[in-house]
Order: C-alpha cells, then sequence, then structure tokens
C-alpha cells in the first residue's frame, strides 16, 4: 500500500481506476484505502490523497 501512496503522491495527488488496473494493483487493494482514509474517491474512476487540492479542470480531464 505504501508503494501506491507513493505513486499517487507522484501523480499530482491523483490517480484513475485506469492506472490502478495498468499497474496490477488488486481493485479490493483501492477499496481499503479508500476505507482507511489513505485516499478518497473524488468522482468515479478518480481518487485522490486527502490533501489534494480537487482541481475541477484535473477532474475534467481525467473523464475523457
Amino acid at each position: 500500500t505504501m508503494k501506491n501512496t507513493l505513486k499517487v503522491q507522484s501523480n499530482g495527488g491523483y490517480l484513475s481506476s485506469r492506472e490502478v488496473t495498468k499497474a496490477w494493483i488488486p481493485r479490493r487493494e483501492l477499496s481499503e484505502a479508500v476505507e482507511g482514509g489513505i485516499i478518497i474517491q473524488i468522482d468515479r474512476g478518480l481518487y485522490a490523497m486527502p490533501e489534494t487540492w480537487e482541481d475541477s479542470l484535473v477532474v475534467t480531464q481525467c473523464r475523457y
């Protein structure tokens, strides 16, 4: 989980479910990170570190 948290931090604090799949991270681990408060779900398929400032432009770009 720590390795995955560092990956999110290096990506401006955002992580998409597509990136999770590419990195072979089990979806269950993603769910556990959300449940544990390590990351938060911003939108469908988009996650961020709790301290990440939510940028509507980034959210829009990640949707498409």
